[in-house]
């Protein structure tokens, strides 16, 4: 098990960073507006008056914001991408020591701590968009506030629509996540069957029991395909509906 105050230290380090990725979510989510409000100046200025160069000038001044908006997202993106790559950094080499000391400190029990595994997960997820979905939901509530103030049913109908997808979200949480982790428990099975026959090679090929040991690999292969494409499956119907 990885020390406490390492990971304690590199997750204050990754906290701090966190704060300028708040800052770039804060300014994506308010150029998020300029396509609306864009539609809205269309409609009440140009189709009225029937002007080009205020067409033209809007046009051009929406390029220009989504243009902006694509490159404070990138640098978003590529900021959490140097958290995780900072954070594996920080406490990879302790990772790795204890999972080649595991088996001296927690004997049979070493095959179910993979703290390599686990680090490379974080650092992964930090790059994941469930790490900026975490940022954009506040403006949830102020999304839905300024298309209440264009129409109060509008309001109403993003309202049922957020619950709605707020629904599909946790149903497919509840039913997704038993095949996930049936999945990972198989992946894990998995990898074990590689790394046994890795260390015993040489005992395989001369007692001619890679066949055999192919065989339990295929059916471990098996189980954990039909897993992942249950889970897979579940979370594709979820972004259809």
């Amino acid at each position: 098990m990885l020390s406490p105050n390492v990971l304690s230290n590199a997750m204050n380090t990754a906290r701090q960073v966190f704060l300028a990725v708040g800052l770039f979510s804060c300014v994506v989510n308010i150029l998020m507006l300029t396509g609306p409000l864009f539609m809205l100046q269309i409609y009440d200025r140009v189709l009225t008056s029937r002007s080009v160069p205020t067409r033209l000038a809007l046009t051009l001044l929406v390029v220009g914001l989504y243009l902006f908006m694509g490159i404070v997202d990138l640098v978003r993106y590529r900021v959490l991408t140097r958290i995780g790559h900072r954070f594996d950094e920080e406490v990879g080499r302790e990772a790795f020591l204890e999972q080649i000391s595991a088996p001296v400190k927690h004997g049979p029990l070493a095959a179910k701590t993979e703290p390599v595994r686990d680090v490379d997960q974080l650092r992964t997820f930090f790059s994941s968009p469930g790490v900026t979905a975490v940022f954009d939901m506040p403006w949830l509530p102020i999304y839905i506030a300024i298309v209440y103030f264009i129409h109060p049913w509008l309001g109403y109908l993003a309202i049922a629509g957020a619950l709605v997808l707020f629904l599909i979200a946790f149903v497919t949480d509840r039913v997704a996540r038993p095949a996930m982790k049936t999945s990972g428990e198989l992946s894990g099975a998995r990898s074990a069957i590689v790394n046994a026959g890795r260390r015993n090679s040489e005992v395989l090929h001369g007692m001619g029991m890679l066949q055999n040991l192919s065989s339990v690999w295929d059916g471990a292969n098996e189980r954990f395909l039909a897993a992942n494409a249950k889970a897979a499956d579940v979370v594709g119907l979820s972004s259809v509906l």
